[in-house]
């Protein structure tokens, strides 16, 4: 995984090239350690890769116990809130 795929407030790269959909399960477990949510809301975009790291994303979460919310397809500012 490359690590420049982190951003302020989004993750962004190159599917295949920059991560993989194994990195996003990775991404899921760790976010959850750090900050240990009870309950979480993840949705995905029309982009073709998506369901499969919608989906990494999710088992990553379920595995460490966060209950997910299955928002679906979904725009990206629906989820998007930048700190300004």
């Amino acid at each position: 995984m490359n690590r420049d795929i982190f951003r302020a407030y989004d993750i962004r790269g190159i599917f295949g090239v920059d991560f993989e959909p194994s990195d996003f399960y990775r991404i899921a477990r760790a976010f959850a350690a750090h900050f240990q949510p009870k309950t979480i809301a993840v949705g995905h975009d029309v982009r073709e890769s998506s369901p499969e790291l919608w989906q990494q994303a999710v088992e990553g979460f379920i595995d460490a116990g966060v209950h997910v919310l299955n928002l679906g397809q979904i725009s990206t500012d629906m989820l998007y809130f930048p700190d300004e």
